[in-house]
């Protein structure tokens, strides 16, 4: 239920990321850094840099559901601690 929650309900990733002018202007730096850093590359190395770039992306995605996961479970144990 709690990971169902994560993913097809209110959506918990998209609401944690910072709303900062510092966040979005470091997000442009390492935008532009990664692109640049791309363009030096060759076909060949381009293609296995966005496929480790990709395994990031899913493992991070993983490493957040459960980091979600265990918050909810913790959040639920203090309430209940509360309520003893």
């Amino acid at each position: 239920m709690i990971r169902k929650i994560f993913q097809e309900g209110i959506e918990p990733m998209l609401q944690c990321v910072p709303q900062s002018r510092k966040y979005r202007d470091e997000m442009g730096k390492y935008n532009d850094m990664q692109k640049n850093f791309i363009d030096r590359l060759s076909r060949e190395q381009q293609k296995e840099f966005e496929q480790l770039i990709q395994l990031k992306i899913k493992l991070s995605a993983k490493e957040l559901e459960e980091s979600y996961v265990r918050g909810f479970k913790l959040g639920v144990e203090l309430v209940i601690d509360v309520l003893n």
